[in-house]
């Protein structure tokens, strides 16, 4: 896995074994995929007690994006093409430049328009500021 996965899971806290965990589901990816993986996001929620919870992992190729849901737990696996109908946004206490430990982003996906299907990204703190660039680096792309 490339070092600046490494690098970004440990700026959100995850702890060794979740690291771990990271590295055999992109390798599970990997597996599937004959494009390279460019880029992950870990979807996280700030819990009432101030705990970090992670939602998803989610992984982008040049056409796909591969979303394990719930990865820290048993994870349910979807494999899409990265090409979305439409983007839709929510955010909190975030200018979009210097995130706050109060910021929040939501951004979801759908992937066919009245489709069932979406993929929905959460980001809390300085994880804003990485939902950002993924937006800006992988979901505009396609849309045009």
């Amino acid at each position: 896995m490339d070092p600046r996965f490494v690098e970004y899971c440990s700026s959100l806290g995850l702890a060794d074994t979740l690291i771990e965990r990271v590295q055999w589901l992109y390798s599970h990816f990997a597996a599937f995929s004959q494009e390279r993986i460019d880029r992950i996001f870990i979807s996280d929620v700030i819990k009432e007690d101030r705990t970090r919870e992670y939602l998803n992992l989610v992984l982008f190729s040049l056409h796909y994006v591969y979303d394990a849901i719930n990865f820290v737990g048993a994870p349910r696996v979807t494999i899409s093409p990265l090409r979305f109908a439409h983007l839709g946004y929510a955010v909190s206490d975030f200018d979009f430049k210097s995130p706050t430990p109060d910021s929040r982003l939501f951004v979801q996906g759908f992937f066919h328009i009245g489709g069932s299907y979406s993929l929905e990204l959460r980001a809390s703190g300085s994880n804003c500021t990485s939902l950002v660039e993924v937006v800006k680096q992988c979901l505009m792309k396609p849309l045009f």
